[in-house]
C-alpha cells in the first residue's frame, strides 16, 4: 500500500479549496445595464462551483449606467482595475472573454431618476480618493472623515486620484481639519478629466503625544511632540471618564516634564510644569520699576518659582520679606505704582506741618 506524505495531502486540499472558491469571469462584447448602476454581472458571465461567491461577484457595482444616446466601451484592463479597487483578489479568478465591453443604457430607466444615485456614487469615489491621499501622505492612524460637495463636477466618475493638495504634516494634524481644495483626476464613461473638489475634513479628538522617549526634566520643544488620535476613554457605567490629555501643542511647548515618558505616550497637565527659573535659597536680582526708573538690588528666594509666579524673597540688607514676580532665570521684579507711593508719604507730610 502506497503511503501519501502528510504535507502533500495538505497542499492538495488547499489547492482543491482554492480551485473551488475561484470563479471564471467571462466578459461579454456587449451588454445592457439593468439598473442605474452597472454591475459585474451585467458585463460578464460568472461561473463558479460556489454559487454564493458567484452571486457576490455579480452584485459588485462597477460604474453608473450610461446615457441612452452614447453607449461607452470599457476595456478588459479598466474593468479589472475597478475590481481590484473594490477589493477583489484577481489572482483567485480566471478572466476570459471579450477584450472590451460596450454598455448600453438600462431599458425603462430615465436618466433623471438615476442621477441622484449616480451623483452619490461619484461623490463617494471622490471622497475615497481624498481619504486614500490623507492616509498615504499624512497619517494612516487617523480615522479621517471626508465630506465633498462637488455637484455635477464629478458625475460619472468611477475612479479618482488626488493630483494636487494642500501640504499637511503628521506632527500637526489639526491643520488638516477644515475645508480644503483638492485637485482630482477622474475617470469614467471612457474619458478622463480633472476637477477641483472642495472637501470638509474632520478629525477624531486628538491628544499631544511624545514623538520619542523623553526623560524627566526635559524642556519640551515642538520637535518632541506630535498630535495623534486621543486614547479611547475608559468608562465607568455609562459615562466616559475624563481623560485630561493636552490637545494643543502650544500647551506643552516650553514646559518641563515631571516624569519619563515613552514614545507615543499622551501628555496631561499632571506630567508638566513650567520650568523652574528661581530656586529656594538662591540669590536673585530684584528689579524695582517706578515711573520708568528701574533700580536693581539683591534678595534671597524663599521658594521655587517659574516664569510669572509670585514668590516671597528676603532682602539681603534688612532681612525684610516681600513679594516679587519671577521674570527670568535668577531674576524677579517689583512694579511700584506712583499713587501708592504718594499715599504712603501723605502722613509724613501732615506730621511735618
Amino acid at each position: 500500500m502506497t503511503k501519501t506524505h502528510p504535507i502533500l495531502v495538505i497542499c492538495m486540499c488547499a489547492l482543491v479549496a482554492t480551485s473551488a472558491a475561484a470563479a471564471e469571469i467571462a466578459f461579454k462584447e456587449r451588454c445592457r445595464a439593468r439598473s442605474g448602476a452597472v454591475t459585474l454581472g451585467d458585463v460578464a458571465e460568472i461561473h463558479s462551483a460556489d454559487a454564493a461567491e458567484a452571486q457576490k461577484l455579480a452584485r459588485i457595482e462597477l460604474f453608473d449606467a450610461p446615457a441612452a444616446e452614447k453607449p461607452p466601451t470599457y476595456s478588459y484592463r479598466e474593468i479589472a482595475e475597478l475590481l481590484r479597487v473594490r477589493g477583489v483578489d484577481l489572482s483567485r479568478h480566471e478572466l476570459s472573454g471579450a477584450t472590451q465591453v460596450t454598455v448600453e443604457a438600462a431599458a425603462g430607466i430615465q436618466a433623471a431618476s438615476a442621477a441622484p444615485a449616480r451623483d452619490a456614487r461619484a461623490e463617494g469615489v471622490a471622497s475615497a480618493a481624498i481619504m486614500d491621499y490623507l492616509q498615504n501622505h499624512v497619517s494612516a492612524d487617523v480615522e479621517w472623515k471626508i465630506e465633498t460637495a462637488s455637484g455635477g463636477d464629478v458625475a460619472g466618475a468611477v475612479q479618482a486620484r488626488v493630483v494636487n493638495a494642500p501640504e499637511f504634516s503628521a506632527s500637526d494634524l489639526s491643520a488638516a481639519s477644515g475645508t480644503h481644495t483638492f485637485a482630482l483626476e477622474l475617470r469614467g464613461s471612457g474619458r478622463t478629466w480633472q476637477r477641483n473638489v472642495e472637501a470638509r475634513v474632520t478629525l477624531p479628538p486628538l491628544a499631544v503625544v511624545a514623538a520619542e522617549a523623553l526623560s524627566k526634566g526635559t524642556i519640551l520643544r515642538a520637535e518632541h511632540l506630535e498630535l495623534q488620535p486621543a486614547p479611547v476613554p475608559k468608562t465607568t457605567g455609562t459615562r466616559p471618564r475624563p481623560t485630561g490629555f493636552l490637545v494643543r501643542l502650544e500647551d506643552a511647548v516650553g514646559r518641563e516634564l515631571l516624569q519619563t515618558v515613552a514614545a507615543g505616550q499622551s501628555l496631561d497637565e499632571k506630567m508638566l510644569r513650567r520650568p523652574i527659573l528661581v530656586t529656594k535659597g538662591e540669590l536673585v536680582t530684584v528689579s524695582v520699576t517706578c515711573e520708568g526708573v528701574r533700580i536693581r538690588t539683591a534678595a534671597r528666594a524663599k521658594e521655587d518659582g517659574a516664569q510669572g509666579d509670585v514668590i516671597q524673597v528676603e532682602s539681603t540688607l534688612d532681612r525684610r520679606t516681600y513679594q516679587v514676580r519671577v521674570s527670568g532665570l535668577g531674576t524677579v521684579e517689583v512694579f511700584v505704582q506712583p499713587a501708592s507711593l504718594a499715599n504712603s508719604e501723605e502722613p509724613k507730610d501732615k506730621a511735618a506741618r
